[in-house]
Order: C-alpha cells, then structure tokens, then sequence
C-alpha cells in the first residue's frame, strides 16, 4: 500500500519559496532496504540510525497520515526504546542540504504505552560531532495530532501529561531561521527520549506518573525538505574600462583584453562594440561589431574577450562596449582609441632656421624660430599625432595634437614654430631651437617610427639651413631662405616657355603638359646626367612613381620650337 503525504509548502506557514523533498524514509521496503538497523532513505540521499541506549531496529506497522495506524504500511520501529541518560537516545538521521534553504523536517512518532513520552529534537551542522537543541513551539513547529508543547520539547499528550500511549503523532519543524542549515552538506538531526515536565525522569506515554524505562519508538515518513537555492545571475567584467587604443591607419591597433568571470548564468553572453571598435573571441581572427559567448552550466571562469580599434578614417572613437544575456543585467563598460596617420608616410624636414630676425612671421606677427617639412607624396599626409623634437635623446618631446587638423598637400610644404609657445596652436612647439646646433627629430604617431632627422651645428640669423633640393640628402645654407616653399632653383610650381606649360613641379607619378601645337609633339625626359629616361607622345607623362627622387631634364620639340625645362622630383 503507497501512502501519501502533502508537500510541507503547503502546510508550514510562513515558507514562501516553493519546497521540494530532499530526502524521504517512507519504510515501504519489507525487508527495508539498507538493513533494519540503518534503513536507506526511499527518495534522495542520507542515513538514519538508533542511537545511545535505544536498538534493535525492525520493520513494523506504519501510518499514512501520521495521525492514525494503517494496516499494511511500513515504519521502522526501535523494539527496545531504553532512554538511557536524559536526551541521549533515539533515531538519528544525516541528510546533506547542499543546495538548499528554508529547511523543514517531517517526522511520524508511535509510542507504545511504556515508552517515554517526551521527545527532544536536536540539529547538527556537522556531521554529528555536535548536537544542539532546538526549542520547539508554535512559531516554528506544527503539531498535527497527539503532542503538545513541553519547555521546548513535545508531550506525548494533547494536554501536557495526558496519558496518549499507542498513537502516532506528526510534527513539522521549520528550520529556515536557522542560516547554518541552509546549504550545508553536514546538516542532520534526531529525535531523543526526554525527562517528563519537571519531574527530572522519563514518564510512560499512558501514564505521566509512571517512570519509563522501554517500550517501543516507531518512525515513519521522515521527511526533509527544502527550496533550492536560486541564486541571481552574477558577471564580473574585469577591468572596467579599455582606453588609449591608438591605430595607425591602415591596420587595426594592438588588442586590448577583458576577462569575464560568471555564475548562475541562465544562457549565453552577446558582447557588441561601438563604431569603429571590433570583437573576438581569439586574439589575432574573428573579429567583428559583435560576439556571442558561449556559457556552460551556468559559468564562466576567466573567458578572454579581445577588443581593437579598426577605423577607416582619421579621428577620435569611442562609446560604450555592451555585454548582455545570460540572465544578468545589461553592463557597460567605456572605449576610447584614436586612429592616426600611418608612419610609414615619407616626410622629409627640408629646411629650418634657429635664428629668425625678418624673414618671416608667425600668425601673431613674431618672428620665431621654424622648421619647414616637406611632403614628397602624391597626397595630402595629416600631421595629427607626430612627435618633433631638437633633442635625439628625446624625440617625443612635442607631440601635434591627436585631434589636430594641420595636414601637409601633396608635394607641399608647412611651417612649424619652435618657438617655446605651445598654447598658441598646433603648430608651436615647447621648445626653441639653439644657434649653437642641436638636433631636429621626427617620429611618426606610433611613438617609435623615425621619420627624419638632423644634427647641425652653429647657425647664423636670417639665414636658414636646408636640403639643396627638396627631399634630397645634401644639406646647404640659404642667404635667401625659402620658407614655406620648395628649395628648388627655378622651381615655380609650373614652368612655361613659348605658351607650353609643365606641371606639377615636382612631379611624382605623372607630368601634365599644355599649350602644345602639334599633336606629334617630340617629348624626352633626360635624368640630371643626360641620359635617356623615355620617349613621350601626348599631353601627359604617367607611370612615372618608380623614379628615382632627383632633378630631371624635359626636351619638347614643338612645331620647330625648341623647349628645354627643369623638373623635380
């Protein structure tokens, strides 16, 4: 015959979270599984045993509603129920509550008519090696028939001391004030045979005037039961911020690292970046504007997500990374980078004076000291970000700022202003240039490219030191310096003769003509040393960028006009 017995949810007050069983002796097992002695639990894990004077354990007639006998049904009786010394002896039961809170025990309890009829509930959270007393009453324990509350254990009679032998009686003891319970795989409890009252002895079950010294205990559906512990989903992102991610333009910058850390995740993680900024979940591929993160029951323990900055243009980036799912509430954290001009740019500095008296003045009309760089691409190049310094053992003394908007053209030419001003712009360094000679350093954006140098010596006022053509590797004094324009001689940016004009100058990939006469124009271009370089038909000269940097000769022979013109390049 199955018995049944309610959920103890429904019939402790007080416990909200929804119950489950733990663990359950119902001893419906003939023989009971485990032995008489030590019967195993029909549901869950646990032991149970008899303890101090009380022995000889054996399978008898049990109850279903813990309240009445029920022929057929199993409990698990101690057939000698010696109390022995006051709360020594009676039914132990080990159960782990791992996993669980907001603990109650059930417990069914015959005694016969000689047995002692005051019971003690004790509670273990260690295994056994300590017990302690639980003082039962109404706030934390149910009576549902034949017992009554006695100085914090129960009476076997309705009313303390009526004599009630040969009947069961069911008690519900809610633990969930006790913290220690929760969650403890060393949790356990018994119940022992106490003195009556304040008598000092134990008292028979029928007779509280008579001393007990045996009879029978009978135990039937033992019962723990507890709420699983749900614990909120938990992610800690470590650090809380990735900053300073600088990109050199045309290849994503240097990864940064974040490392997630999670319990009780109820899925899997998604991980977007801002505008500009890429994801993956390995260093060196995959990346993307978002990500997921897988997540194995539950957790995740020091997952590495890879984080860079891959702009297509110039400029600052930033916004927040966002990581959400899983259960947990959305977490931001803040990127910020810039993306700046790559250092492999050719820049070249061209041309400098360390004394200037007259010759030019900046944008406040003071004549400073300056430093002229040449750009020899076919492009404009962006200074944002380089470092110019006048000592080799510090060349990022002056850093242009990230966010400036000086850019050099294509071929061109820009001032800076050493002039120990850096708060009047971009273009004014912290330092100023020494006529006795120092050094003048140029450093790409990355901090470690070098792009040009120089070391000179002592300088005289209003007379500049240069390279003798733009770009090229001789150096030489100008008693007429040409700030801010090429260092060329006859270079005007575009020659002409007899109505032809030839430009750019210099050139790079290419050299446009116009003003021609005669569509089959003779066009010959000589390096500086007469030799030919090639034949041309056309207005235009292209292919031209695997030159060597240099000064060339251009012949067009026109109509029977004659023209002869110097380039650069």
């Amino acid at each position: 015959m199955r018995k049944l017995f309610l959920p103890m949810m429904l019939l402790v007050a007080g416990l909200i979270n929804a119950q489950v069983t733990i663990t359950n002796w119902n001893f419906e097992a003939n023989p009971l599984e485990g032995g008489d002695n030590t019967p195993s639990p029909s549901t869950g894990l646990g032991s149970a045993s008899f303890v101090g004077s009380m022995n000889t354990g054996l399978r008898n007639h049990g109850t279903e509603t813990g309240c009445l006998q029920v022929s057929g049904t199993g409990a698990w009786s101690s057939e000698d129920a010696n109390p022995g010394t006051n709360e020594s002896s009676g039914a132990q039961f080990l159960v782990s509550t791992a996993g669980f809170q907001l603990v109650t025990v059930q417990y069914d309890l015959r005694m016969s008519n000689s047995a002692t009829r005051t019971e003690r509930f004790q509670y273990t959270t260690d295994a056994g090696i300590t017990w302690q007393n639980l003082d039962l009453n109404s706030s934390n324990t149910t009576i549902l028939c034949n017992g009554s509350f006695d100085n914090g254990r129960i009476d076997r009679g309705n009313n303390l001391g009526d004599a009630n032998g040969d009947s069961w009686g069911r008690r519900i003891i809610n633990l969930s004030a006790l913290n220690t319970v929760n969650d403890n795989a060393l949790f356990g409890f018994r119940i022992v045979a106490a003195h009556y009252s304040n008598s000092g002895e134990f008292r028979t079950a029928n007779n509280s005037a008579n001393v007990a010294s045996a009879g029978k205990w009978r135990f039937d559906n033992v019962t723990v039961s507890g709420a699983p512990i749900t614990s909120s989903p938990q992610l800690l992102v470590s650090p809380s911020s990735l900053n300073s991610f600088t990109q050199v333009l045309g290849s994503p910058s240097n990864e940064q690292i974040l490392t997630l850390n999670g319990t009780n995740l109820t899925g899997n993680l998604t991980v977007e970046v801002p505008t500009h900024f890429e994801v993956s979940l390995t260093s060196g591929s995959g990346f993307s504007a978002s990500i997921e993160v897988p997540v194995a029951s539950g957790s995740l323990i020091n997952q590495t997500i890879y984080v860079r900055l891959n702009r297509s243009t110039l400029g600052n980036a930033g916004g927040d990374l966002e990581i959400f799912g899983g259960g947990v509430t959305t977490t931001q954290m803040t990127l910020s980078g810039i993306t700046i001009p790559s250092g492999s740019a050719q820049l070249y500095i061209n041309e400098f004076m360390a004394s200037n008296s007259s010759i030019i003045a900046d944008e406040f009309s003071e004549f400073n000291d300056w430093i002229e760089l040449y750009n020899p691409n076919n492009s404009a190049v962006s200074l944002a970000g380089y470092y110019i310094s006048d000592d080799a053992t510090n060349p990022l003394k002056y850093q242009i700022p990230t966010n400036s908007t000086a850019t050099i053209p294509a071929f061109g030419f820009l001032l800076i202003w050493a002039d120990n001003q850096s708060e009047q712009g971009d273009l004014h360094t912290n330092f100023a240039l020494g006529t006795n000679g120092e050094d003048l350093v140029l450093t790409a954006p990355d901090g470690q490219t070098l792009v040009d140098s120089y070391t000179f010596g002592i300088q005289t006022t209003d007379v500049s030191e240069g390279r003798s053509l733009d770009g090229a590797s001789t150096w030489t004094f100008f008693t007429s310096p040409t700030p801010n324009a090429s260092n060329n001689p006859l270079n005007l940016g575009e020659i002409s003769g007899d109505n032809v004009k030839v430009y750019p100058n210099p050139f790079h990939n290419e050299i446009n003509i116009s003003g021609l006469l005669s569509e089959n124009a003779k066009i010959q271009l000589f390096s500086f040393d007469g030799r030919l370089i090639a034949n041309f038909e056309g207005n235009k000269l292209e292919n031209l960028e695997n030159l060597s940097s240099g000064m060339y000769f251009l012949t067009i022979e026109n109509n029977n006009n004659f023209n002869q013109f110097i380039l650069n390049k």
